[in-house]
């Protein structure tokens, strides 16, 4: 059984808070990659949509990182505030450019940060539905999240010029 949320549900939610906190410390373009563009250095890294498909959900519809380590920065920010607004976060691992990361190592990464596998659809090209719920203190539960723990992927500090620490 499935539950319907209205418009109205849905902005109001803690999704919809965190994704416009995302926004305000990306730049907006309109590139075949999304309409968000995470900055480092004053250049862009990565270009990603997110969606509000629930009041508590955020979904990662694409993310194509044009820089090395661009999606731990990118993932850093995504995180580190959806674990401050108590909000899940959804994504389908594919590879589309498997010379640069298979779909099993994105897999494997994405877990390291706190991903779990919903499904794995198994056919060529192999897509796996994962779900990360929330942790740390916004979330009211569960240890630290992976994000926080981690001294690669701290949040940025809003200025909008993000900087990647770590490798």
């Amino acid at each position: 059984m499935s539950t319907t949320y209205s418009a109205e549900m849905i902005a109001a939610g803690p999704a919809a808070r965190c994704l416009a906190e995302i926004s305000g410390l990306c730049e907006r373009r309109h590139h075949h990659g999304g309409n968000l563009s995470f900055v480092r250095e004053g250049r862009p890294v990565l270009h990603a949509s997110l969606l509000v498909p629930t009041p508590s959900m955020l979904r990662v519809s694409s993310l194509l990182s044009v820089e090395k380590g661009g999606g731990r920065h990118a993932m850093g920010v995504i995180l580190g505030c959806a674990d401050r607004h108590g909000v899940e976060v959804t994504l389908t691992a594919a590879s589309f450019v498997p010379a640069r990361m298979s779909t099993q190592e994105l897999v494997d990464w994405y877990a390291r940060l706190g991903f779990v596998v919903e499904e794995d659809y198994g056919v060529w090209p192999r897509a796996v539905d994962m779900r990360r719920p929330p942790s740390g203190a916004g979330s009211g539960s569960g240890p630290p999240s992976a994000v926080a723990a981690s001294a690669s992927l701290v949040p940025c500090c809003g200025s909008g010029q993000h900087s990647a620490h770590g490798p």
